[in-house]
């Protein structure tokens, strides 16, 4: 029973290793492999103002788009420090399909609710990068190792992609 345990850690241990070496780095592009673009405006059935928004993955890898997207105003005061990290949100939204996968190369057209008396807005969506069950597997556990305080270099895999501002 003791040679069996020390084969399975061992063998648990190999693999944990393998799925850390063998992790992507890579990432969202600073010039934004994904976008988020207007399409079109139109009205619902109520006279609600609905914005036609096309979510482009033009990364190598698929992105998982979260079934929620958020409507944000500029900043009124902008400052270098609060630039960045500043969010006026006006409201929050969901998506009628939920979640749903873009795989590179590949765009959908999602109808939001959009503000009919703000002067600018922008629609911020928020995903993750899709790589697969393995590699999904070995961020948990290297989430989990970090946890119990062993010091993994650990890059969070969530991202916000946002549109331009939309000036009426």
């Amino acid at each position: 029973m003791k040679r069996f345990l020390i084969i399975v850690s061992c063998c648990v241990l190999v693999a944990v290793a393998a799925l850390i070496v063998f992790l992507p780095t890579g990432g969202l592009t600073k010039n934004g492999a994904m976008s988020v673009r207007v399409l079109s405006f139109t009205n619902d059935a109520v006279g609600q103002m609905l914005a036609s928004l096309v979510i482009s993955n033009g990364n190598s890898w698929s992105f998982g788009c979260f079934g929620h997207y958020n409507i944000e105003l500029p900043d009124p005061e902008p400052s270098p420090s609060s630039a960045r990290y500043r969010q006026n949100n006006l409201f929050k939204g969901w998506f009628t399909n939920g979640d749903f996968t873009l795989h590179p190369g590949e765009a959908r057209v999602v109808t939001v609710q959009v503000p009919t008396n703000q002067a600018s807005w922008r629609v911020n969506l928020t995903g993750r990068e899709d790589r697969g069950e393995l590699v999904e597997i070995g961020r948990k556990l290297l989430v989990e190792a970090r946890k119990l305080g062993v010091p993994i270099r650990y890059r969070p895999t969530l991202y916000g992609v946002s549109s331009d501002f939309v000036k009426e």
